[in-house]
């Protein structure tokens, strides 16, 4: 992705600098948006930059960036303190629920309809924090 026109930064590996994300956020405004997409945040739950992931969870969105994290729900845990701070944000998606508490990572309960389904690529259960959870397919 490090190469694809719009790639502010790549960071591919378990640990992210303070400094470096934060240089990185720094072009972010209203009109310029940066989205963080961050793929096994379980990996970077100690990473050097968590203050600066917790910061974007809690004021983001007024600063022109957004975090978008995957992660297992089994290795996602309480301990780390930033990824807390996504829960609070009572919005997400769930690919693939294979737990009753995974839809607590997005302010919902999951009923037994959705848990232990097979992952189907473009398919997922979206909430968007009114409280519904709503059955979502990519196009292609």
């Amino acid at each position: 992705m490090a190469d694809q026109d719009g790639v502010v930064a790549c960071f591919d590996r378990d640990n992210i600098g303070h400094d470096e994300l934060e240089e990185a956020l720094a072009v972010a405004s209203a009109e310029e948006p940066v989205v963080v997409v961050m793929d096994d945040a379980e990996v970077l739950g100690e990473c050097d930059a968590r203050r600066v992931l917790r910061n974007l969870l809690e004021h983001g969105f007024a600063e022109g960036t957004a975090l978008v994290l995957a992660g297992d729900e089994d290795k996602l845990g309480p301990s780390y303190t930033w990824l807390g701070k996504a829960k609070r944000a009572h919005r997400g998606l769930l690919l693939s629920p294979q737990e009753r508490h995974a839809g607590d990572w997005i302010g919902i309960k999951t009923g037994d309809s959705i848990i232990g389904s097979p992952l189907t690529p473009g398919r997922g259960w979206l909430h968007l924090g009114d409280g519904k959870l709503m059955a979502v397919t990519v196009p292609r």
